[in-house]
This record gives C-alpha cells, structure tokens and sequence, in this order.
C-alpha cells in the first residue's frame, strides 16, 4: 500500500519545514536581542562615563583633603594661599647661580 508512506512522507517534509520556520524565527529573535544587548551595553557605558565626570570633583578634593592634611596646611591656610593669587602655593626653588 502506497498511502502510508506517502502520509508518512507529507508529515516528515512538514515537520522539516516547521523546524525550518522556527529555526529562522529563532535567528531573528536572537538577532533582535543581540542589538537591543548592544544597544543597552553602549547607554550604559555613557552613564558610567557622566557618573565618573561626575565623581572627578569630589575625588580630586577628597586627594587634596589628603595632602594638605599630610602636609598639615589648614583650611584657613589654603583660603588665604587662595586670595593671595600672586604669591605661589608651592616653594619656589632659589636661584643658585647668581651670587650673593
């Protein structure tokens, strides 16, 4: 009897063809999430990058807190080293080479 294998024949091509529609439904899905995931990756380096713009201030004070508190300049000697633009925060190194 040849009804059963051509049966048999019909219903394994349209199970092929049902594995292949959902395979390539599969590769759009996963393509579709592969740039959302790019997409998500990429907006979140840019806040990473503002909170790190955004953390710079507080971390160079936090430093200068540090070495001013090593060096035991006070608040009030900074704030004065501050209004004094012309005079140098820093020791400046004498000249050597002229004579005394």
């Amino acid at each position: 009897m040849v009804v059963p294998s051509v049966i048999r024949d019909i219903t394994e091509r349209r199970e092929s063809e049902e594995l292949a529609r959902q395979n390539a439904d599969m590769k759009i899905a996963v393509a579709v999430k592969t740039a959302e995931l790019a997409s998500v990756k990429k907006e979140l380096a840019l806040v990473a990058k503002r909170e790190r713009i955004a953390q710079a201030p507080r971390r160079s004070e936090a430093r200068l807190g540090m070495i001013t508190e090593n060096a035991g300049i006070t608040g009030e000697m900074l704030a004065r080293m501050a209004l004094d633009s012309t005079r140098p925060i820093l020791p400046q190194p004498t000249d050597r080479t002229s004579p005394p």
